[in-house]
């Protein structure tokens, strides 16, 4: 019996013996923090060991990151910041809605940018779970774009702006709450709240009842039957906002039409406060008004007015004005509108109708200066290399102009100024459309580049050739980019020879 007990309590024992073997604290402490280490680097090189292998990372290309989608297209505005691996990308962007995003651009140097910036562009994939976005139009919004300029001058903007080929007028209030991104590029305008810095985008189209796209008369037919909102301004204008979609339309005139898309509703009704549409009304309350103050030469005024006609011609307004004073001769009345000037309009001619000069041979020849831009404007053949006497280039002291659209103008000349503005011109050619133009004057016609221009630089796509037999056209092409130089005076052919688009 004895021998039994000490037989089981010699097995109490040896189970007791060996559920006291334990492992020190510091082995445990190290061994799990090597774990953590060892999963941390296999999660952060998960990728490149699976292409290790030669299996693709089918999760980190196609599939969602925290907000965005590989193949949309997004729009923001933040810091911009340098960085990158060079190969998948080479900016970083910063932002309170999607943390950090990584940026590359194939046809812009995103190195001219510093700052705040609004960009454009499409996730092209998902890298270690950040969205990677290919970016095809940015704009900085820490400085406002060169539209015109000379090597001596800085721009300014000014606090009241008139942008005539949009038919838009924006005053000091504008200002005050906005700011403007672009002015001339692809018929959209692009306009920065201060206080938001959200960034709205207005397409404008001049209407064309051929087009069933640039119809005006259609859109408001339409949008009157179908539209969930609609207001009018004080200049009667109506504002359609379209069912079930977040975009309002608006037009002027049957002239231009304007879109305003994915914007929301108050946004949208806070800036429009702060448009002014010059149309007709806008003119017969601020212009015909006061007709007698901007119809006035010596010895001639306009009193009263029997009929008056407004046409759009070279991106203006301008007014024609008739009278007929019985008791003397008619008087006709030429103005260019321009709400930046302090009548609204500038005079263009003022003449008594029916009158012959006693002169008229002295007549002509006093105006022969005035009209001498307007003379070359219709030349149609001159020699390109013709003995008139030249504009003077100078190829050491160049003058450049970077485009946002990743193409820079060498100038043959610093004494110049130019103007930037979009267009619609095709040179009566199938298939060419060019869509903006760069005026160029000598310095000293600065005022007037805006009416008056020796070179037109044109940026046109061009699906087919373009015939640039005629002597005053240039035709030069910078990888996909096309280019149309025309020579509007024959004494800048050198210069317009000697432009460089790279």
């Amino acid at each position: 019996m004895n021998d039994n007990y000490f037989a089981e309590n010699s097995k109490w024992n040896d189970q007791i013996s060996s559920s006291k073997k334990t492992v020190s604290i510091p082995t445990l402490i190290i061994s799990i923090m090597t774990t953590i280490v060892f999963v941390i680097i296999i999660v952060a090189k998960w990728g490149s060991i699976m292409e290790l292998f030669g299996v693709e990372n089918i999760d980190s290309e196609t599939s969602v990151s925290s907000v965005l989608e590989i193949w949309e297209q997004v729009s923001l505005s933040w810091q911009i910041f340098d960085g990158g691996d060079i190969i998948n990308y080479t900016h970083i962007i910063e932002s309170n809605e999607y943390w950090e995003l990584w940026i590359r651009s194939q046809n812009i140097n995103l190195n001219n940018y510093d700052g705040e910036i609004y960009l454009e562009g499409i996730v092209e994939k998902i890298w270690q779970w950040v969205a990677i976005i290919e970016v095809d139009t940015i704009y900085s919004l820490d400085m406002e774009e060169e539209l015109t300029g000379n090597v001596e001058e800085e721009i300014e903007w000014s606090e009241t702006k008139y942008l005539s080929n949009v038919w838009l007028y924006l005053d000091e209030d504008f200002f005050e709450n906005y700011s403007l991104i672009n002015q001339w590029s692809d018929w959209v305008l692009k306009i920065k709240d201060i206080e938001t810095n959200e960034i709205i985008s207005l397409d404008y189209f001049k209407c064309d009842t051929s087009i069933s796209s640039q119809n005006c008369d259609r859109f408001n037919d339409m949008f009157s039957d179908s539209s969930s909102q609609e207001f009018v301004d004080s200049e009667w204008i109506v504002y359609y906002k379209q069912a079930e979609v977040q975009s309002w339309f608006f037009s002027n005139d049957s002239f231009f039409g304007y879109f305003a898309n994915d914007v929301e509703d108050w946004v949208f009704k806070g800036l429009v406060k702060y448009l002014t549409v010059v149309n007709q009304k806008f003119v017969e309350e601020n212009v015909l008004e006061n007709i007698d103050i901007v119809c006035w030469d010596d010895g001639k005024a306009m009193k009263e007015i029997d009929e008056y006609e407004l046409e759009f011609k070279n991106d203006w307004f301008y007014l024609s004005v008739e009278w007929n004073d019985w008791s003397k001769n008619s008087l006709f009345c030429e103005l260019k509108i321009d709400p930046n000037l302090k009548n609204n309009a500038k005079l263009i001619d003022l003449e008594v109708l029916g009158e012959i000069e006693e002169d008229e041979e002295k007549d002509q020849e006093e105006n022969k200066d005035n009209n001498e831009w307007e003379d070359l404007e219709i030349v149609e053949n001159f020699n390109r290399d013709s003995d008139v006497e030249q504009f003077e280039i100078n190829l050491e002291k160049t003058l450049e102009f970077t485009s946002r659209r990743g193409h820079t103008i060498v100038f043959p000349s610093s004494n110049i100024a130019y103007a930037g503005k979009s267009i619609q011109e095709d040179f009566d050619m199938a298939w060419v459309n060019c869509f903006s133009v760069m005026n160029v004057v000598e310095y000293d016609q600065k005022d007037m580049v805006d009416q008056k221009w020796s070179v037109k630089i044109y940026e046109c796509t061009i699906k087919d050739e373009f015939d640039d037999s005629s002597e005053r056209l240039i035709y030069k092409e910078v990888w996909e980019q096309k280019f149309v130089i025309e020579i509007v005076d024959p004494s800048w052919i050198k210069f317009g020879n000697n432009i460089t688009i790279k």
